[in-house]
């Protein structure tokens, strides 16, 4: 079913439908969850069932619905951060070296562990992400209707 909605996600850009309303690379933001992501997001049970053997994670009650929304928000128009417009302050530079360097460990020592906090963490960061491109959607439109 993943397959499915990654094809459709590839489709839709080599299409360019709806392309005005999707978030632009521009402003540091994918439409939707990327497709990496989201076969991440999809093994998120998976991993935190081999963390801490919880049979309920195995239930088709719980990964159905979880499959279903993680393909929705591959194919949705939900603003999500770009990896590649990350950039750090350089009173933050240190700091940020010092996480990666901690997240390397951490998946070293305790794998999944890591992962599943990282999975928690893209997770997490979905409202803001929103939050944020409607700021940047807002002063954009605020721009165009002042020239």
């Amino acid at each position: 079913m993943l397959a499915v909605f990654a094809a459709l996600r590839l489709a839709r850009f080599n299409a360019a439908i709806d392309s005005d309303e999707q978030p632009h690379k521009s402003a540091g933001f994918n439409t939707g969850v990327p497709s990496p992501a989201g076969a991440g997001l999809v093994l998120l049970p998976m991993i935190i069932w081999f963390e801490t053997q919880a049979e309920w994670l195995r239930d088709y009650r719980l990964i159905a619905p979880w499959l279903i929304v993680v393909a929705l928000l591959m194919i949705s128009n939900v603003a999500t951060y770009s990896w590649s417009s990350i950039k750090v302050r350089p009173s933050f530079r240190f700091m940020a070296l010092a996480a990666v360097g901690l997240f390397g460990a951490t998946l070293v020592a305790a794998p999944w562990v890591a992962l599943i906090g990282f999975s928690l963490l893209y997770v997490a960061m979905l409202p803001f992400s929103i939050m944020g491109y409607a700021k940047v959607k807002r002063a954009r439109r605020a721009a165009a209707q002042a020239a």
